[in-house]
């Protein structure tokens, strides 16, 4: 995919939410992505073509991810030894422990 620079666009913005009427031009350039004409490397697929739709339908979904309760444990485990650390830290900038 490449990248190619679109034209310049210019927009009006207001100047403050409040200041209705009172704007100011400033001018945007996008990238927008082009589809190259080249062909895809050896075992790629093309980007939109037909076999690259009919992938998203005909893989098999990934089966061993678990229900989450591992990830769930260690992320809360994990933002409780952050507070707590903090907490601590609190305390001891303030003279409380």
């Amino acid at each position: 995919m490449v990248l190619t620079a679109a034209p310049v666009q210019t927009i009006r913005t207001a100047v403050h939410p409040v200041a209705i009427g009172f704007t100011r031009s400033m001018q945007v350039r996008h990238a927008l992505p082009r589809a190259c004409d080249s062909e895809p490397e050896e075992g790629k697929t093309q980007v939109g073509s037909k076999a690259y739709y009919q992938g998203f339908l005909s893989t098999p979904l990934e089966e061993s991810r678990g229900d989450g309760t591992e990830q769930a444990i260690k992320l809360g485990l994990s933002t409780a030894g952050i507070v707590g650390v903090l907490t601590v830290a609190f305390l001891a900038s303030n003279g409380l422990l």
